[in-house]
């Protein structure tokens, strides 16, 4: 869970030192101030803990209570609905979302 700092939150300073290409690649991926991905990226590495828990007790629910028939059944129509519609294609990684008349769909 990333936690957002409330603005009026008391924060304290700290001075690092980064390798020369570390920080331009930061420089040149970042959205936002160094100060808030740095503060960001120690917010994941803190909760890396509580994450690797609630996988585990995610995976011992399932191994306790497995999917049934049902559930597999229901899961395997809607991923075949999501695939044979394209709309995948749409949002896929590295494609620009576009519109899509509806003589197009189904093609």
């Amino acid at each position: 869970m990333i936690r957002v700092m409330p603005k009026s939150k008391t924060v304290g300073k700290v001075a690092i030192s980064l390798p020369a290409d570390l920080l331009r690649d930061l420089d040149r991926i970042r959205r936002e101030t160094r100060s808030a991905v740095i503060c960001r990226s120690v917010e994941l590495l803190v909760s890396r803990p509580d994450e690797a828990r609630m996988v585990r007790e995610y995976v011992a629910g399932y191994l306790t209570h497995p999917e049934g028939r049902t559930e597999v059944d229901a899961a395997m129509a809607t991923a075949g609905e999501a695939i044979t519609d394209g709309s995948w294609e749409r949002h896929a990684p590295g494609r620009s979302p576009r519109r899509t008349s509806r003589r197009s769909i189904g093609r």
